[in-house]
């Protein structure tokens, strides 16, 4: 098992190793996530974040995230989530995601995956894609109050392209600072496939998180 994990962990890197694709931006989303149990199996979240484009010298736009999760057994559950856009020009984009997760937990690793439908209500004159992402994680668990993971994520478009357009490979690290709060910085390297010209990012995501 340790083995499998270490060669799955090499398949998720290898993409950092090859930052030979031209990277158009750096990019800084700056999250405060907000999380309440209201029943045993029912939790929901609340995320305003703010962007900084242009080598994080400049602001982008905002949006809040508000999500509702069904856990329906010890390893898969059930999210709904919003995520209002407010772009510089006053224009908003609309995203509706919903989708199914799966986790489950061993001695010193965690392995996650969630399949969601990424749809676009495309108001206010802004046209938006819609995809199917199916994003796969891998967390060590080994070190205490400090997590390290990463993850692999592409992104099929439909829309009448029907192929894949986009991959995001990330990786990161989470401090738990108590039973309520804890900091994770993820750096996501993401890249465009079969767009011509690329797009291709660097986005990094500085979380605080709260548990109510």
């Amino acid at each position: 098992m340790f083995r499998c994990f270490k060669f799955v962990c090499f398949l998720l890197f290898v993409p950092f190793l090859q930052l030979d694709a031209q990277i158009s931006d750096n990019i800084l989303w700056a999250k405060l996530g907000i999380q309440k149990k209201l029943q045993p199996k029912t939790t929901v979240f609340f995320a305003p974040i703010l962007r900084l484009n242009d080598d994080i010298s400049a602001y982008q736009d905002f949006s809040l995230d508000y999500a509702v999760r069904q856990k329906l057994n010890k390893h898969f559950s059930i999210q709904l989530t919003g995520r209002t856009w407010f772009l510089r020009d006053g224009r908003k984009r609309q995203f509706i995601w919903p989708q199914v997760s799966f986790a489950n937990t061993f001695e010193y690793w965690k392995v996650s995956s969630f399949l969601r439908l990424h749809y676009a209500m495309d108001i206010d004159d802004v046209e938006d894609a819609d995809f199917l992402r199916w994003k796969t994680s891998l967390t060590v668990l080994k070190f205490a109050k400090t997590q390290f993971f990463t993850g692999i994520e592409p992104w099929l478009r439909f829309n009448s392209f029907n192929e894949l357009q986009r991959i995001r490979y990330s990786i990161g690290a989470k401090q738990i600072m108590s039973d309520q709060l804890s900091l994770s910085l993820d750096w996501w390297l993401q890249k465009s496939i079969n767009l011509n010209p690329e797009q291709n990012v660097n986005i990094y995501v500085l979380a605080i998180n709260y548990i109510l």
